[in-house]
């Protein structure tokens, strides 16, 4: 479980558990967990990042998300979903690519590297 330490004023221990409901998936290793924090907080700030917790605590109880907090809530779900590492040039790195959650939802493929063929190899078939 990821234990998120608290920045400035506001605690954010429960990323985990936030991005794991938005995301829909408990296939979240910690690394990325973390990174994705760690990006958040980078672009947006540890107060935003706390209220979107705070928030999807409430959404899961029934409470509608605020619409304030949407683009914070679909930037977290793309890293998720495209395993993206740099906050700065979104395009640069993709470290967590193998990991991606769209791997999850897509039957004809894997994650290069993860199955027999290298980069691209499913084009070739």
């Amino acid at each position: 479980m990821l234990v998120a330490a608290p920045l400035g004023a506001t605690p954010l221990g429960g990323f985990e558990e936030a991005a794991v409901a938005l995301a829909g998936s408990r296939d979240l290793p910690p690394f990325v967990l973390d990174m994705a924090q760690r990006m958040l907080v980078a672009e947006f700030g540890a107060a935003p990042v706390g209220d979107l917790i705070a928030a999807v605590a409430a959404w899961r109880r029934g409470a509608a998300l605020p619409d304030t907090l949407e683009p914070l809530a679909q930037r977290l779900l793309v890293i998720l979903y495209t395993g993206e590492t740099d906050a700065t040039n979104p395009r640069a790195q993709v470290g967590h690519y193998p990991w991606a959650l769209a791997w999850q939802v897509l039957r004809f493929a894997k994650a290069p590297g993860l199955c027999s063929g290298g980069f691209g190899d499913w084009a070739r078939t």
